[in-house]
């Protein structure tokens, strides 16, 4: 059976359509572009044929709807007035102008100061979807990362942040932001902006990779293997960080990781954090023996805001006060991962 030119050309369509689903947007731009070498208005059929499918579709759902429920959804009609006795010019005039008038859209009745109430109340739900508002207008944008925005943000953020006794003093911090923010010019924005601090509602991850050579022997091939492992920290605002090293994959560790199950793991431990201003976080844990330190630093990842964690030394200290450097040649720095579950305790 011979196909026509626009069966061929819908298949080859259809093909990029499923790659672009995927994700593969090369191979979807070939499939297109052939599609179109066979026939220039294949994006119309494309559509044609999806109007039809849904016709049908729906025809079919009205086919299958019993009677009863057809004819109430009928009686449900307003009845069109054909009386052209009552109807005179300038009454039609008078309807012609009322349906031109515009539809009342929500965010032309809202002012500035309701939106802002609204944008507060969704950044203390849930942050993220501030961003996404923010994408949705240009009017939205601006209020979205406005100075009420940005002053909500700060009022979240820092007062659960855990200082250090020595940065407290140094730098006057208290929990009351209307203070703070005077160091920065009254500038809400510039303290978010320059001010780094953690993350609780979620977990900072480490995968660490490396080859490893295999024990020496009289063979022609050295044998290696790839050695992969992750580092897992969660804070939380008490000053506390769960911390564990397994080669447990993200998804099995994460829905699982909270200081209520760090017994079902060997190598997990509840130890103690604090941050100082320059965004500089200190890890400490004790044992009969050792305390041991790790020393990490803040960053941004790209438009991220201080999503990471990079490493700047790891030791021992004995009882003698002799310290014992651990090597960071392997180690790779920790990206945060926000869990939506997790729920955080600021009390």
């Amino acid at each position: 059976m011979e196909i026509s030119t626009e069966q061929r050309a819908l298949e080859v369509y259809e093909k990029g359509v499923a790659k672009e689903s995927l994700g593969s947007l090369g191979d979807a731009i070939r499939y297109y572009s052939s599609a179109l070498k066979i026939h220039k208005d294949v994006e119309k059929l494309y559509r044609k044929k999806l109007h039809d499918e849904y016709q049908k579709e729906l025809n079919d759902r009205i086919a299958e709807t019993p009677a009863p429920l057809l004819d109430s959804l009928a009686a449900l009609k307003l009845s069109e007035n054909t009386n052209d006795e009552v109807a005179d010019d300038d009454n039609k005039g008078d309807r012609e102008e009322e349906e031109l008038i515009e539809p009342c859209y929500l965010l032309n009745i809202l002012t500035d100061d309701i939106l802002l109430e609204i944008i507060t109340i969704l950044i203390r739900i849930d942050p993220h979807s501030n961003f996404k508002l923010a994408s949705t207008c240009h009017r939205l944008g601006k209020l979205c990362f406005g100075t009420v925005a940005f002053r909500t943000i700060s009022k979240l953020v820092y007062p659960h942040q855990v200082y250090s006794s020595s940065s407290i003093q140094l730098n006057n911090i208290t929990k009351d932001q209307e203070e703070m923010v005077k160091n920065w010019d009254f500038n809400w924005p510039s303290m978010l902006n320059d001010r780094p601090f953690l993350k609780y509602h979620g977990t900072y991850i480490s995968k660490v990779s490396y080859i490893s050579e295999g024990a020496a022997d009289y063979s022609f091939y050295a044998p290696v293997k790839l050695v992969t492992y992750f580092r897992y920290l969660r804070f939380h605002p008490d000053g506390t960080v769960l911390k564990l090293t397994t080669t447990d994959d993200p998804n099995v560790i994460i829905p699982q990781f909270k200081k209520e199950n760090v017994g079902s793991w060997k190598s997990a431990t509840i130890a103690r954090f604090y941050l100082e201003m320059d965004g500089q976080v200190i890890i400490e844990s004790k044992t009969e023996l050792y305390k041991f330190v790790e020393e990490l630093q803040i960053s941004s990842l790209g438009y991220r805001k201080f999503h990471r964690l990079n490493w700047i030394t790891s030791f021992t200290v004995n009882k003698e006060g002799e310290r014992g450097y651990f090597s960071l040649k392997k180690e790779k720095p920790f990206n945060f991962s926000s869990v939506k579950s997790y729920m955080v305790d600021y009390e």
